[in-house]
């Protein structure tokens, strides 16, 4: 009796936690590690020296600053927009964008916005908005971050330099180089030849995907981020990071 309870007992115990499976799995959503999160549709600006980061949503303003060590959230409750310029004001935090470029030295990048921010009384300032796209690949450097919608291999350096119509890189194994030619939104590769050097079926692999995926570009544009998308007849082929 004993022995058909403990079994009993044992399937009601696993149909229970298959059930719980099934809905934790469903809360979560499917699992696409491979697929690029979706960009953030909040206002962001950010600065250095202290480092600070600044996020305006619909109805919230959420600003991390002094490294980390300051985290405020205030509620939305007045917005002005002037000519060349937005404000925001709570009782802790006094933002004000104005709609001018800044360029951040310490990523040698360009943003539409300089931003001020009081936090407590302290002033910061820095950049935000969009990213400023460069009118040109030539004398620029970029980190791989995703390959035909796949996420490059952890821990593996991945880099591709543009300089006098040429570029030079790697997917994680040899060394690629080859050429290019841009006009305007236009952009394409000539063939791309490699370095023999035999490495992990893994790192191969992305290599030929790499390869395969920069025959197939046809235009340059630019995430809101800052990020390169190399794209395809058939849309995004190469994601890349600005390392310069």
């Amino acid at each position: 009796m004993s022995k058909l309870y403990a079994a009993t007992t044992a399937a009601a115990l696993s149909l229970i936690l298959s059930g719980c499976a099934s809905t934790d799995s469903a809360l979560r959503g499917p699992s696409t590690p491979n697929t690029p999160a979706a960009p953030s549709t909040d206002y962001q600006a950010s600065g250095n020296e202290p480092g600070w980061r600044l996020a305006i949503s619909d109805n919230q303003i959420h600003y991390i600053g002094d490294y980390g060590e300051t985290d405020i959230r205030q509620a939305i409750d007045n917005k002005r927009e002037q000519a060349g310029r937005t404000s925001y004001d709570t009782a802790r935090l006094s933002i004000v964008i104005d709609h001018k470029i800044c360029s951040d030295s310490m990523v040698e990048r360009q943003y539409q916005d300089s931003v001020s921010v009081t936090a407590d009384g302290k002033t910061v300032t820095g950049c935000g908005g969009a990213v400023i796209a460069p009118t040109s690949l030539n004398g620029t450097s970029w980190q791989i971050e995703h390959i035909s919608g796949a996420a490059v291999l952890p821990d593996i350096p991945t880099h591709i330099a543009f300089a006098d119509g040429r570029i030079s890189g790697t997917a994680g194994c040899n060394r690629l180089m080859g050429s290019f030619t841009q006009s305007a939104d236009n952009l394409a590769f000539g063939s791309v030849a490699s370095t023999r050097m035999a490495c992990p079926p893994a790192q191969m692999e992305q290599e030929h995907s790499l390869i395969a995926a920069l025959e197939q570009v046809r235009r340059w544009d630019f995430s809101t981020d800052g990020r390169l998308l190399l794209r395809g007849d058939a849309g995004e082929l190469v994601r890349l990071r600005q390392t310069f």
